[in-house]
């Protein structure tokens, strides 16, 4: 499954598309998520069927194994099963499906963290949080000038 982490940039320049296509990628990455978990789940029951295979021809055939048909145990039919090669090859699938399982639902949930975002990056564009920097550099200095008169005020200066 392939990602771009930089579906999740926020462009505050841009809001207005930026929020129209949020619930669009969410619902993407829901679906990716979904389509993940369910491919987990098929390659989990297939690797319980696969084990079950190996097991049964284990346990009919030990020594195609190099085991013992006197001396059979538990662990000696697990170590052979977790050997063979259709085994191996499924759980190397599953592992994948697991990875991309995770992967798809933590995009899914950092979309839902976007949503929150865009919402703050809103709050500050109404707060004008963005304005002209020469407008809050002028205000912060004509505060520290007000600041600096009462002080000297009540010094007596």
């Amino acid at each position: 499954m392939k990602f771009d982490s930089n579906e999740l940039l926020i462009d505050k320049h841009n809001l207005d598309n930026e929020c129209s296509e949020q619930a669009f990628k969410y619902m993407t990455w829901a679906r990716h998520s979904a389509e993940a978990s369910r491919n987990k789940a098929r390659l989990e029951h297939e690797l319980d069927k696969a084990r079950g295979r190996v097991d049964h021809r284990i346990r009919k055939k030990p020594e195609e194994y190099g085991l013992d048909p006197k001396d059979l145990k538990e662990k000696s039919i697990s170590y052979a099963i977790d050997q063979d090669e259709e085994v191996g090859q499924i759980l190397e699938e599953y592992n994948d499906a697991v990875y991309d399982a995770s992967i798809a639902n933590s995009m899914k949930n950092a979309f839902d963290q976007r949503k929150v975002m865009l919402r703050v990056v809103a709050e500050l564009w109404l707060g004008e949080y963005y304005s002209d920097l020469d407008i809050r550099e002028s205000t912060t200095t004509e505060r520290r000038q007000k600041l600096g008169s009462r002080r000297r005020k009540r010094l007596g200066k």
